[in-house]
């Protein structure tokens, strides 16, 4: 959905391109839907939630709020092999699940 010009020599390819903008546009909406579906959700005291609950709830919110969809995307991009060497490397170099990023996840079904 880059909207670049389309360098491309044939128009079977150019029908590709455009058939990939607008699966990928399907895509873009059904995800930008469901993520206001939830940020209208989050923070509410309806189904009787813990503090802890709340307040992970109420993180999520303001970090939905302060980033696009791109930028959600990104934070879930992730590289699937890092290999480090060094003893000292190895020490320093973790991934992490947030608790937020799971609460994410289970809201939108993945």
């Amino acid at each position: 959905m880059d909207g670049r010009r389309p360098r491309v020599w044939h128009p079977d390819s150019l029908q590709g391109r455009l058939f990939v903008q607008f699966v990928a546009l399907g895509y873009h909406c059904c995800l930008t839907k469901q993520i206001g579906e939830i940020k209208q959700r989050l923070g509410t005291e309806k189904d009787g939630k813990s503090k802890a609950v709340l307040d992970l709830e109420v993180s999520l919110k303001k970090w939905l709020d302060a980033r696009s969809l791109i930028q959600v995307l990104e934070w879930f991009d992730c590289v699937k092999t890092t290999s480090v060497m060094t003893p000292r490397g190895m020490r320093r170099w973790s991934t992490e699940s947030l608790k937020r990023d799971q609460l994410f996840l289970k809201l939108l079904d993945i």
